[in-house]
């Protein structure tokens, strides 16, 4: 299956996870969250062994230069949402959901695919991505652990960090990333030049059940009523902020660049963000047996729809100005 850029696969899938996730709720209930966390192992597993570190070490030219974009990932969106925050455009009690947001990695795939699309350098845009996603396992974490309490959506920040988080983000994310990794340099001596299909698309049909879990357990506590009426609330929302980043990513990229190749590989690196890292750690860091994990993972979801359409169509332009 060809998921990016040309066909679109997994986009489909998603839409036919979440349409059959809205008419059959219950057709994956399962007691308890076992299922969800063999799930987030599988993926982390999976994006692990994915891992090349060859192909990693040739995207590091300049320390000074990645110790910037790495800064930039989290700290551009998240001055942007404080910004739109303080002068009252997003509401206090939404807050959380944007900073949940802007504080998550770089997506590898789509970065790496749209940066090499585009005419850029896929190798320094997968040093960026990797890194960023490593960086994220220690400041996501400390975000969740320091979010300010909005309506309903409470988490007992401190304790569930220290004595919860730190340990499902060690058993369930960094304890398979280090096996699947292990796994990888024991069974290629030499990177392959293609990916085996299934490290390409396992992950991302772990992506579609959590996806899929996640909405089938809010329409069976909350109903398609409410469910509907989040989407109505975070469409608009979710598509402006992400154009927003995407003009702002554009204008720092071009001043962070040694190379047109790299402010092309920057600029997907900044605006791009990852559902494949977001939804396992807002499911392990946010979501308590009180809290509806479709609302928390929702706004992720339909940033992720904005930035496969909106990003597909900056890699073609982008391709095309190069042109010229």
């Amino acid at each position: 299956m060809r998921v990016f850029p040309n066909g679109l696969g997994f986009l489909f899938l998603l839409l036919f996870a979440i349409v059959a996730a809205w008419m059959f709720p219950n057709a994956l209930f399962v007691e308890g969250d076992w299922l969800t966390h063999l799930i987030i192992v599988g993926v982390f597993l999976v994006q692990g062994h994915n891992l090349d570190p060859v192909k990693i070490k040739n995207g590091f030219t300049s320390l000074w230069s990645h110790a910037t974009i790495q800064l930039a990932i989290p700290l551009v969106p998240l001055g942007l949402v404080l910004i739109f925050w303080t002068t009252g455009i997003i509401e206090s009690n939404y807050l959380v959901h944007y900073l949940v947001l802007a504080c998550l990695p770089t997506t590898i795939s789509t970065s790496v695919v749209y940066t090499r699309g585009a005419g850029g350098d896929e190798g320094f845009a997968l040093g960026i991505a990797t890194l960023s996603n490593f960086l994220a396992l220690l400041i996501f974490p400390l975000v969740c652990a320091n979010l300010p309490q909005a309506g309903t959506l409470t988490v007992e920040t401190t304790r569930f960090f220290i004595f919860e988080g730190f340990f499902e983000l060690f058993l369930f994310v960094l304890l398979p990333c280090m096996a699947g990794f292990w796994a990888r340099t024991r069974i290629y001596k030499k990177p392959p030049d293609r990916e085996v299909w299934w490290a390409k698309n396992l992950p991302l049909l772990g992506i579609l059940l959590l996806a899929h879990l996640s909405l089938g357990k809010a329409l069976g506590r909350y109903g398609h009523e409410q469910c509907l009426q989040e989407i109505q609330h975070w469409l608009i929302p979710m598509i402006l902020s992400f154009a927003l980043l995407s003009m702002t990513s554009w204008i720092l990229s071009g001043w962070m660049k040694q190379t047109v190749g790299q402010r092309i590989a920057i600029f997907f690196c900044l605006s791009q963000k990852s559902l494949a890292m977001g939804v396992p750690l807002i499911l392990l860091l946010l979501v308590d047996s009180e809290n509806n994990s479709f609302l928390w993972i929702f706004p992720v979801m339909i940033y992720h729809f904005a930035q496969l359409f909106i990003g597909a169509f900056m890699m073609n332009l982008i391709k095309a100005y190069n042109r010229r």
